[in-house]
């Protein structure tokens, strides 16, 4: 039902949500550095299609200020519904969400504008390729991974190549990554497959 922060360690919370002016749902990705947060939302909805409720992803809310004010954007992508944003990153100047019908979308408007990007150089197209629905992120020097449903990603923008990693032989585990870490200490970035 919103997005929650704790100043005091767990004493007390001060909670957020669509009477502060933010999308509707209940979160389901976010991204936050210093004043700036980046929220995703997400709910069930009936469709006359399957007669089932589906994820419906409802948009971004972005505050610059620490949660005074929100803007909201519209979810990006084809259709809202079976698209929710798991996971948002900023990378060199750019918004990044991971959404599963949306796919790998960038935007380097602060939300106005979104951009397919795909991990093996194709046309994007989600029902077609499974490396296409995006789950998580991770920015990481100048390196940003992607984790899809069918593998993981490595975008270097400095020369823009892309590189897969699917799984057998010496490389992943699994080829759904629903998260990313990077282990600053040793320089190892971690895959939940």
């Amino acid at each position: 039902h919103g997005l929650s922060r704790t100043t005091d360690n767990g004493d007390t919370y001060e909670s957020f949500g669509t009477k502060h002016g933010m999308t509707r749902g209940s979160v389901s990705g976010l991204w936050v550095s210093g004043d700036t947060i980046l929220v995703a939302t997400a709910w069930d909805t009936l469709t006359e299609v399957s007669d089932s409720y589906l994820p419906m992803g409802t948009g971004l809310s972005i505050s610059e200020n620490g949660g005074a004010t929100w803007k909201t954007v519209s979810q990006p992508g084809p259709t809202p519904v079976q698209n929710v944003t798991y996971d948002i990153e900023f990378h060199n100047n750019d918004i990044w969400i991971a959404s599963w019908g949306g796919g790998i979308r960038k935007s380097s408007d602060n939300g106005q504008t979104w951009s397919p990007v795909t991990p093996d150089g194709r046309r994007y197209d989600v029902l077609g390729y499974e490396n296409h629905r995006g789950f998580s992120l991770l920015s990481e020097n100048d390196n940003l991974w992607l984790g899809t449903a069918g593998g993981l990603g490595k975008f270097t923008p400095a020369d823009t190549i892309l590189y897969s990693f699917r799984e057998g032989g010496n490389s992943i585990s699994g080829n759904w990554i629903i998260g990313l870490y990077h282990q600053e200490t040793t320089g190892w970035v971690w895959a939940i497959t």
